[in-house]
């Protein structure tokens, strides 16, 4: 069990990685709404902006914008 909760975080954590260095701000924000729309409601923009590795004005553009 310990090891497939380890091999479970690994692929989260590549697969986070991978977005970050692949995709724009603008597809990792709609990635961000179809997968864990969760997420939005509850983090400050602040943490949200972190997250998704933009800075917090950023963020209020593409709010904004979608």
């Amino acid at each position: 069990m310990y090891i497939y909760i380890l091999e479970y975080g690994l692929t989260v954590i590549t697969s986070k990685l991978g977005n970050l260095l692949t995709q724009s701000a603008t597809e990792r924000y709609r990635n961000l709404l179809k997968n864990n729309p969760e997420l939005i409601q509850r983090l400050s923009n602040s943490n949200l902006a972190a997250y998704l590795n933009v800075s917090p004005e950023t963020l209020s553009r593409l709010k904004s914008q979608i």
